[in-house]
């Protein structure tokens, strides 16, 4: 079916009662981040009644980063559930729980999760259509077509066409009871997938033009969003920047900074946002002293340089020293501390293990500039106490 975004609940509802009006099974998925979401975002007052005479089959109680072991758990549950419509409501680890089981519970029983991860199995997708009705906003996950799944410590990024949701149902009031600890990394992931995409290797005009927008459109709220929270306007901007950030991403994929963030979520127990913005405003600095010897991007170290000068001009910034500061000023006005090592990551073994997980070719190959273990062991250092 056609990609749709819906922006009120009207539209919502209509949207939602033309799916089941074609339906051919009686079975709803409804997978929550949390027991009692949707009574807690409003979604219960005008989901449930349309819900009314369906087989409703709830899936929550998985951890904020879901691990393979989970989702075998998961899929069991619903080995014999013929499935009309898929329906994620929550934060990314929601939608991407309701991605990953549209994936499995259409392969064979018997083929374990860990021997898809491995990459000898084709894929297979449920052809129920799904609905992705986020409660937060920052991962863009209901604007991708990515699913994020962790396997004995590693993580693992499925990205499929067939895994972006069919609609995506934005709501502010669904963001009214999201406490600040989860505003924050949100909101800054949301943020830093801009940044990233603009400077992207794979970037396009278009890829630049969403990701500006998103960025345009996070920059002014992002700290009222945090920390004044319950503000329909505020919160109606955030989830805007939100999806055009996802959007943005799903045309160019992460570069180092996500790349660097997943074993301090992994293994330090950062969320995932903070970690990745920890690092941003370094490599803010390293990606625009790009030359040609180090140049990762075709287009050139010229043009690398030109995209960072747009995102510093773009940040009110005149100079990569300029735009470092900026970023550390913007963390601190959120409450975050730059210093990593006010984070658990506080000795050279902690780098090392970072670096030795966090330099993933798939993802830093798409950074502007390269990088090499030293090079990001010293970065990484230079962020331990700021020095």
């Amino acid at each position: 079916m056609a990609r749709t975004n819906t922006n009120t609940r009207d539209q919502a509802i209509n949207v939602l009662r033309d799916l089941l009006a074609n339906l051919d099974a009686e079975s709803v998925v409804v997978v929550l981040t949390q027991p009692g979401l949707l009574e807690e975002t409003k979604t219960a007052d005008w989901l449930l009644p349309e819900l009314a005479g369906y087989d409703v089959r709830v899936v929550d109680g998985f951890t904020p980063n879901p691990d393979s072991a989970e989702l075998e758990s998961l899929r069991t549950d619903l080995a014999d559930t013929s499935v009309a419509l898929w329906i994620a409501v929550g934060g990314g680890s929601a939608i991407d729980i309701m991605k990953l089981l549209r994936l499995f519970t259409a392969l064979p029983a018997d083929i374990p999760v860990a021997e898809f991860l491995a990459g000898a199995i084709e894929p297979a997708f449920s052809p129920a259509p799904s609905i992705a009705i986020p409660t937060t906003a920052g991962t863009g996950s209901e604007a991708t077509p990515f699913a994020v799944l962790y396997h004995q410590g590693v993580k693992h990024s499925l990205d499929f066409p067939q895994l972006l949701p069919d609609v995506a149902i934005l709501l502010p009031e669904s963001l009214a009871s999201l406490p600040t600890f989860v505003r924050m990394p949100s909101a800054l992931d949301a943020l830093c997938q801009a940044i990233e995409s603009y400077w992207n290797i794979h970037s396009t005009d278009k890829s630049k033009a969403i990701a500006r927008q998103a960025i345009e459109t996070i920059l002014p709220v992002i700290v009222p969003f945090v920390t004044q929270p319950d503000n329909w306007k505020i919160d109606a901007a955030m989830q805007r920047g939100a999806m055009l950030a996802g959007q943005a991403i799903a045309l160019t994929r992460t570069t180092g900074p996500h790349a660097v963030s997943y074993p301090m979520t992994s293994r330090f127990g950062l969320p995932h946002g903070l970690a990745v913005a920890l690092t941003l405003g370094e490599f803010l600095y390293f990606n625009a002293h790009v030359t040609e010897d180090d140049c990762n991007d075709p287009r050139g170290a010229g043009y690398v340089q030109a995209s960072l000068a747009e995102i510093r001009s773009i940040l009110g910034c005149d100079t990569p020293i300029s735009a470092r500061k900026f970023w550390r000023n913007l963390l601190n006005k959120l409450g975050v501390s730059c210093r990593l090592e006010d984070h658990g990551i506080t000795s050279d073994e902690h780098i090392n293990q970072i670096v030795a997980e966090g330099a993933s070719p798939k993802r830093m190959n798409n950074n502007p500039r390269r990088i090499n273990a030293k090079q990001l062991a010293k970065l990484l250092r230079h962020e331990l106490s700021n020095t």
